[in-house]
């Protein structure tokens, strides 16, 4: 073979041989990618046992009377009106992750003695998880946790907010306050959140002009979408791509007002600078007239309140 048919040969085989690198190196990566493990789930029994430990040295001269008043005093909302505000979150969390304790608030149902409160049928069992908790055995851990049980697992749902997060319980509220007793600022948890662009489907007439007119007001960034079902039977949804607050949405301005007035209470300041006035998210009266364009009318007439 001449040297012109070795150097003619060498440079067909190059893009071929070039072809096969690539596909080894692509076929690396995906092994890669396979065994690597994400974050939330490097949360394991161990992980979450030093971290615990960690965060107890740091309470463990707060007496437990003081611990128990604040389990008391502890934000709370029926979880109820967090979840008519927003209503639509990710069927599946993306593993273990770590949660701040102050922001957890909704629960099942809003009761006197707040996160303190009991059933009948579980008295004790805050004090038994908060105990478990302090020992840190990897068998408490996992009663408690469940880092090896996902099914088990404190469930939390995410809501977004201008400053940041706050969440309302869908399982686990024992096991929540247990650790709010216990004096964790943070505790693991999985998590489902609201992912944007969102579609949704408005309940009634009433909800749809309601979203029609909160998208005019510029409160919501969407459009609604004709639609026909299986039935054949013509209806809309709305695609939404943002919003000022994720409970903008709520047709009830009693939970638009308490839901706002949470947040602002973990993130003071936090709604002083959105598309809408502070005062017109907690007030039902200052929403009307910001909503019929006549807002400068009620801070007219409430001048300490802007």
């Amino acid at each position: 073979m001449t040297e012109l048919q070795h150097e003619h040969e060498g440079d067909s085989a190059a893009p071929e041989r070039k072809f096969y690198q690539e596909l080894r190196e692509i076929a690396e990566q995906n092994n890669r990618d396979a065994n690597e493990v994400t974050e939330p789930d490097r949360l394991t029994n161990e992980a979450i046992s030093t971290n615990i430990h960690e965060q107890l040295r740091r309470v463990d001269n707060v007496p437990q009377n003081e611990k128990r008043r604040n389990l008391t005093e502890h934000t709370q909302l029926d979880r109820n009106q967090l979840d008519a505000a927003v209503g639509y979150h990710e069927e599946e969390s993306r593993g273990l992750e770590w949660v701040q304790t102050d922001k957890i608030i909704g629960r099942n149902d809003k009761k006197e003695d707040g996160w303190a409160h009991e059933y009948d049928t579980r008295q004790g069992r805050i004090a038994e998880i908060a105990e478990a908790i302090i020992r840190g055995a990897a068998d408490d851990i996992e009663e408690v946790f469940h880092p090896d049980n996902p099914n088990q697992r404190i469930k939390l749902i995410e809501v977004s907010g201008p400053e940041g997060p706050i969440y309302y319980v869908e399982d686990g509220t024992h096991r929540v306050s247990g650790a709010l007793l216990a004096g964790l600022e943070q505790l693991p948890a999985d998590v489902y959140r609201t992912e944007y662009p969102l579609e949704i489907t408005p309940k009634s007439d009433a909800e749809t002009r309601d979203w029609q007119d909160k998208i005019g007001a510029g409160l919501i960034d969407g459009e609604f979408n004709k639609r026909v079902g299986s039935d054949g039977v013509p209806f809309q949804t709305l695609t939404v791509r943002s919003e000022v607050v994720p409970w903008i949405r709520t047709t009830s301005q009693w939970d638009m007002q308490k839901v706002s007035q949470a947040y602002e209470k973990l993130y003071p300041g936090s709604l002083d600078n959105l598309s809408i006035p502070r005062d017109a998210l907690v007030d039902p009266v200052a929403n009307n007239y910001f909503m019929v364009g006549r807002y400068d009318e009620w801070a007219a007439q409430h001048p300490t309140a802007v």
